[in-house]
């Protein structure tokens, strides 16, 4: 990541995140393989717009590889939601990782969602908790396995090898 970006991470993270809107808490992660990106855990109070809403994400850090979640307290399984979801990915490119018609409360509403920019190999599905009112949503980021770290072998075939096959 560059200078810049760090600097954006740092405000971030610096900044008094508290607001009549909600809340967010951002982390720069860096797996073991190398790759880098900020992880933005949100808490959008209920009866905001996705105008409000995306104040939270205000700086510019349109470039960065992204993981956010949280609890939008919107209901993600309703049509009409279609126009946050489309609203995240055209100013953002930010897209849902989690199956926003799978209820993540027991009152079967999906206020919870992981949207992801510039990472692959993320999965999101939700856990079953049996003592909780939610049903968190888990996610996973497989580490790239490096060429050099790889168990696959190669045997090369050669013309002695194909002369005994029947």
């Amino acid at each position: 990541m560059s200078d810049s970006d760090s600097e954006n991470i740092a405000n971030i993270m610096e900044r008094d995140s508290a607001s009549p809107v909600g809340d967010l808490c951002a982390s720069q992660i860096v797996m073991d393989d190398g790759r880098e990106f900020l992880m933005v855990i949100v808490y959008i109070s209920p009866n905001q717009n996705s105008h409000e809403g995306s104040m939270l994400l205000k700086d510019n850090l349109d470039k960065l590889p992204l993981l956010l979640a949280g609890d939008f307290n919107v209901n993600f399984a309703r049509d009409n939601l279609l126009q946050l979801i489309t609203f995240l990915q055209e100013k953002f490119s930010l897209h849902i990782n989690n199956d926003p018609r799978e209820a993540t409360t027991r009152y079967g509403t999906a206020i919870d969602g992981v949207f992801t920019r510039y990472l692959d190999n993320v999965m999101s599905c939700t856990f079953v908790a049996y003592f909780s009112y939610l049903c968190p949503i888990v996610t996973l980021i497989q580490a790239i396995v490096p060429l050099e770290a790889s168990t696959a072998t190669v045997t090369e075939i050669t013309d002695e090898a194909t002369d005994n096959i029947d």
